[in-house]
């Protein structure tokens, strides 16, 4: 189960891919919704059997990921990032990303 969660994790990279697809508007809002809540829905449910420690081992490398992907495929638009800038904006919804498997993740462990 951990590497699949570590697999999950690298290769759906979902605040870069929240923020591309928010920024070229490829996806409109309610299905961009849906796909974040999926992802941390099963990034949680995977994670309840992976040790506290491995979990923030790749929470750095998907929000390091996330940041270079960014730096390759996001311009830095001030206008869309204001006040803040673009890897501010990706590292913050990392944080908010790890903290919403954080929380499935304990409740997963609770029903088990």
């Amino acid at each position: 189960m951990r590497l699949g969660y570590g697999l999950f994790s690298l290769l759906v990279p979902v605040p870069f891919l929240f923020h591309y697809l928010e920024y070229h508007q490829i996806a409109g809002f309610a299905p961009l919704s849906i796909g974040v809540v999926i992802a941390i829905l099963v990034g949680g449910v995977l994670a309840a059997w992976v040790d506290v420690k491995d979990l923030l081992k790749v929470f750095v490398l998907v929000t390091a990921v996330s940041v270079v992907l960014g730096a390759f495929f996001i311009p830095n638009d001030t206008g869309w990032f204001k006040p803040l800038e673009r890897n501010t904006v990706l590292i913050g919804s990392s944080l908010l990303y790890l903290a919403g498997r954080s929380v499935v993740r304990l409740l997963v462990k609770k029903l088990i």
